[in-house]
């Protein structure tokens, strides 16, 4: 089962919805087409099998039964979508399994990573074919990826350059520099921004080292969901996007599950680096919470402090084997949870809460993964993108965008040179 985006409120103002009508049709002609000239060219992506294909050609050429670690370099973009997948369907806690490869994200500059990495690497005395590095700048210039990949590179000593992959764009100085030292170096679209790039060599080639041909699943909900969301009545992310535009300035995606963290960052980004420009309407500020985790935390400024966020609940109906017995210390403490499992429990948890954002008039959506599956993840994915696109052409701003964010890269640089 798909999906479900279940909507609580009913939109009273539909005078904005000819503007969407008008772009859903130019978005549909851009898919058409095939017009990677376009900037929403990413929408292109879940039917385009030429980066599933050299994701296939990296992992023939890369892969080994020995392989224990992808140390995948990047930062925003160039990582959050697939950090949200990775963990989304290998846990939190996927440090604790022994299912292997594993990948270690490195984005922010960490001494303490480095060092830590640097210890796995002596105490496991890991060899070339149980190590591969990936590392991802659409620019080629970013600076965090350039000293990460740097000082991986001194890490695993010589010959570490043929367990290197870069990903960026064609036409960056990076890709010159690749070509002519012989690294494998693999394209981003030049219209597809990071935030936009998980259905390309961004995310699908890190991945198929993990999921490989599952990842078919993943294109085919990306595929359904912008199919359900251009051709459907009832549009997923037009009814999201109308809804967002005529309401509160702050959106608070609440997932139930604590999986999926790094989706709720993968969407803050989505929408601070696409929405967050001057505009002649609003601006919406992205926060992410996590259940139950932030009842105990943020749940008293939700629902005591300003009416100011609009909630959208996202809960799984994943099931589970864990039942609570009769315990003498633990039924003296809380009663009435004997043989109930983790899935009853949470969802007492969760229909509490929706009752009390109810009592206390705080508008909220939600959307349920039926279950947590590759092709749930894509069709999460691209209605996101596709809602944030339609909020963008309704708040009169560019969604493809970040001029702001160019400006510390420039001043950083600067820094660097005194």
């Amino acid at each position: 089962m798909r999906t479900e985006f279940k909507f609580q409120t009913n939109i009273s103002d539909f005078s904005n919805k000819h503007i969407l009508d008008s772009y859903t049709t130019e978005l549909k002609q851009t898919i058409e087409s095939r017009d990677y000239s376009n900037a929403a060219a990413s929408l292109l992506l879940p039917t385009e099998k030429k980066f599933l294909e050299q994701a296939r050609e990296a992992f023939k050429k890369h892969f080994s039964s020995n392989l224990k670690y992808i140390f995948l370099i990047g930062i925003g973009g160039s990582n959050l979508g697939t950090q949200a997948i990775y963990y989304t369907m290998r846990g939190k806690l996927d440090f604790v399994s022994k299912t292997l490869p594993k990948i270690i994200f490195l984005d922010a500059l960490n001494a303490k990573s480095i060092e830590l990495i640097h210890n796995l690497v002596v105490s496991e005395n890991i060899t070339d074919s149980e190590y591969l590095i990936i590392s991802i700048s659409k620019s080629g210039s970013t600076i965090e990826t350039a000293v990460n990949t740097n000082l991986m590179l001194q890490l695993l000593g010589d010959g570490s350059e043929n367990n290197l992959i870069y990903i960026t764009d064609s036409s960056s100085k990076l890709w010159k520099v690749c070509k002519e030292k012989r690294i494998d170096v693999y394209e981003i679209p030049e219209k597809v921004g990071g935030r936009y790039s998980v259905f390309s060599n961004v995310g699908l080639l890190p991945l198929y080292f993990v999921f490989e041909e599952k990842l078919t699943d993943l294109l085919k909900g990306a595929s359904d969901a912008i199919s359900d969301s251009f051709n459907k009545e009832q549009s997923p992310a037009m009814h999201s996007a109308l809804e967002l535009f005529n309401n509160k300035p702050i959106v608070n995606e609440f997932f139930f599950d604590v999986n999926l963290e790094y989706l709720g960052k993968w969407y803050r980004q989505l929408v601070g680096e696409s929405l967050g420009k001057k505009s002649d309407y609003k601006s919406i500020t992205p926060i992410v919470s996590i259940g139950s985790t932030d009842l105990h935390s943020m749940l008293q400024l939700y629902l005591g402090g300003n009416n100011d966020k609009f909630t959208h609940f996202i809960t799984t109906n994943e099931p589970d084997n864990f039942r609570v017995v009769d315990n003498e210390l633990t039924s003296a403490l809380v009663s009435d949870i004997e043989d109930k499992n983790i899935a009853d429990i949470n969802t007492a948890i969760i229909e509490a809460v929706k009752k009390s954002y109810i009592d206390d008039n705080r508008e909220f959506n939600e959307i349920i993964l039926d279950e947590i599956s590759l092709y749930n993840l894509g069709y999460y994915l691209q209605t996101k993108m596709i809602e944030v696109m339609f909020l963008a052409k309704l708040m009169n701003i560019n969604a493809f965008d970040q001029p702001n964010v160019e400006d510390y890269k420039i001043l950083t640089k600067e820094k660097l040179k005194s």
